[in-house]
């Protein structure tokens, strides 16, 4: 785990924030901590506000079944979802 927090070049907590999800104040502040667009990210949410927040901040969203509450079939067809974290990575090289 350490060696993936060598990685990290930002971290935005709800106590930074003035909203909430499905609001995209935290996708964009990540994003303009790191110097990058929305749209070259790739939001990975496991509730149906997650994905809201990463469409409303204009990202990339891909649904994930094996963490909180997402059930395949909760959101619109047009999102694609992972059921093990293999499939995340699959899904994030198309």
């Amino acid at each position: 785990m350490s060696q993936h927090l060598r990685i990290v070049r930002t971290l935005v907590c709800p106590d930074h924030l003035n909203k909430i999800k499905p609001d995209p104040e935290g996708i964009l502040k990540g994003c303009e901590d790191l110097s990058i667009s929305p749209s070259d990210c790739i939001y990975i949410g496991d509730h149906m506000k997650d994905l809201e927040a990463g469409i409303n901040a204009g990202t990339r969203v891909i649904a994930c079944y094996f963490g909180y509450s997402l059930k395949v079939g909760d959101h619109d067809k047009n999102i694609q979802g992972a059921n093990h974290p293999i499939d995340l990575i699959e899904l994030m090289k198309a």
